[in-house]
């Protein structure tokens, strides 16, 4: 915050020499000092904002709400789950509901929703690349693979969900720090997940922005970490380093996983 208001302090000085050069300017050189001005207006414009989110920033970090570091490499907000709960699976009947419009993973297997497996790409996946972006029509799954995903990356906090399913009958090798097979044994991997639809972005990009580096400060704030940075790009490498060399992280490897992405 300090840094963001001293570059504040300079860009209004910059501003107000600007604005001299261009009224004392004859006539025929007004224009090149206009450009002038209207360039150290625009810097004083953007410092101003940086101060802004600096100052959001720095309230959100005397909030005493960030976990202490250590125990296990899980988000404060996955802790409590039904980790060792029987998975209800549905019977033969046919009585089974379709889970129409839900797409949590743990629920839908913990609550006798029919489920039909397509475990089988995460093997697909995870061994065959590291990018994917999925396009599909609305209400196709999209937020089931995701939130099936993040339950597989969790290891052997979430395998039970996994029982009786195509990938813990072939489970897949993952590339870290090592290569491991996913299994009951799997430490999580860092994960960060993003859904765009909880994001406020009717009210313009500089809102949009700003919620984003909220939401990404809210993660780390869940491994117990803070992130130092406050553009979106600058916020999302913080995190990703922080979350990879954390030495809690075996793999030193991050997943990142975004919903809703067209809802902007």
């Amino acid at each position: 915050l300090g840094v963001a208001k001293a570059e504040l302090g300079v860009a209004k000085a910059e501003l107000g020499v600007a604005k001299a050069e261009w009224l004392a300017a004859p006539d025929e050189d007004k224009s090149v000092f206009l450009a002038s001005f209207q360039a150290a207006q625009e810097n004083a414009k953007t410092a101003n904002d940086n101060v802004r989110i600096a100052q959001k920033a720095f309230k959100m970090l005397l909030d005493d709400t960030t976990p202490a570091q250590g125990g296990e490499f899980l988000p404060d907000n996955l802790q409590t789950s039904v980790a060792g709960s029987q998975i209800n699976v549905p019977s033969a009947s046919g009585s089974s509901i379709v889970p129409v419009g839900l797409g949590n993973f743990e629920s839908v297997r913990t609550t006798g929703y029919c489920y039909v497996d397509k475990t089988r790409y995460i093997k697909e996946l995870v061994e065959s690349g590291e990018k994917y972006f999925l396009s599909r029509p609305r209400k196709f799954g999209k937020s089931m693979v995701i939130s099936m995903l993040e339950c597989f990356f969790l290891g052997k906090h979430r395998y039970h969900l996994f029982q009786g399913l195509e990938v813990a009958r072939h489970p897949p090798h993952i590339n870290g720090a090592n290569c491991v097979q996913w299994g009951p044994e799997m430490e999580p991997f860092g994960l960060i997940t993003l859904d765009f639809s909880r994001l406020t972005f009717e009210k313009g990009k500089e809102v949009f922005e700003e919620d984003i580096i909220r939401a990404l400060a809210n993660v780390g704030a869940s491994y117990g970490l803070q992130i130092e940075m406050w553009t979106v790009k600058g916020a999302i490498v913080d995190l990703v380093e922080k979350l990879a060399l954390d030495p809690r992280n075996k793999h030193r490897k991050v997943v990142v996983l975004i919903d809703e992405y067209d809802a902007p």
